[in-house]
């Protein structure tokens, strides 16, 4: 099952990041990171056949946790997602 998506790290965890690693090396942290949450996500849909919702967690890898904060269906047939670390 293919179900299109996107996401983003919410507001204050894209902030964190930036302050870390400063504005560039920041970015590259942004997408990389997004793209491991996008793939344990695409992981879920594909084993379990249902999309997250909302205050739902997904382990991305050893140590890191996320927690959907938006899901949002947008007029494309998209899917759009915001996350924050579980616990923050």
């Amino acid at each position: 099952m293919q179900i299109p998506f996107q996401l983003n790290l919410n507001h204050q965890y894209a902030d964190q990041l930036y302050n870390e690693h400063g504005r560039d090396a920041g970015q590259e942290a942004i997408a990389e990171l997004e793209d491991k949450i996008g793939a344990a996500i695409g992981l879920v849909v594909q084993r379990h056949g249902v999309l997250p919702g909302v205050g739902d967690r997904v382990h991305v890898e050893q140590g890191l946790i996320v927690v959907i904060d938006t899901r949002s269906f947008e007029e494309d047939g998209n899917i759009w997602y915001a996350v924050r670390p579980f616990g923050a």
